[in-house]
């Protein structure tokens, strides 16, 4: 039962990352100031962070990847591989070492579907509908915390990533994808008000 328990505390923080994730992809720089304009503080805080989506978005990831190595390693391996030799005891007497495998990688893979549905597609899904701004403040202040206790973590990680993704995307590209849908629907408002004002 303790293998059980341990990756079933996992899949809950998993399932807190997932919707952390939803509400965290919701932000842009453009964004964050307006928060901040409004008077939040956490929106005043992340000011200072350039590309605030991305290293947020790498604070939730490498934390998810950390607890879900660890639960393998400590939880879901062993729970797999003594459930797969029990189940293969009560198939055959003198069951082999193939079998023993074969029946450990069954109940890995059932072990797999329950905690994806339960830890990423479930919450999700309902973060995306449940998408009000109260929690959305709540998991958004969240992932500052997270940031902040593995900012190294996060500025290592996003340094390599932009190594890496420079030698596959040119900076054409690059740029045009800087450019998110609440920013082009702030220039469309402000070319707007100067049509506006120029019919004046």
């Amino acid at each position: 039962w303790g293998f059980i328990l341990i990756h079933a505390v996992v899949v809950v923080f998993n399932a807190l990352l997932s919707a952390m994730s939803v509400y965290v992809a919701n932000l842009n720089d453009s964004k964050v100031k307006k928060l901040a304009e409004d008077g939040h503080r956490y929106a005043i805080a992340m000011l200072h962070i350039d590309n605030v989506e991305k290293k947020l978005s790498a604070a939730i990831v490498f934390t998810a990847g950390l607890l879900n190595t660890l639960s393998y390693m400590f939880a879901v391996h062993p729970f797999c591989t003594r459930v797969g030799k029990a189940i293969a005891e009560q198939l055959t007497e003198q069951p082999s070492a193939l079998g023993k495998g074969v029946a450990a990688a069954v109940v890995a893979v059932l072990v797999l579907i329950v905690s994806v549905l339960l830890g990423y597609f479930i919450p999700t899904r309902v973060a995306q509908v449940k998408n009000d701004e109260k929690t959305a403040r709540q998991r958004q202040s969240a992932a500052l915390v997270l940031y902040r206790a593995l900012k190294p973590v996060v500025w290592l990680m996003v340094k390599l990533s932009d190594s890496v993704g420079k030698e596959f995307v040119d900076e054409d590209s690059e740029s045009q994808a800087d450019i998110t849908e609440d920013e082009i629907l702030m220039m469309v408002d402000a070319v707007g008000e100067n049509g506006a004002i120029e019919s004046n």
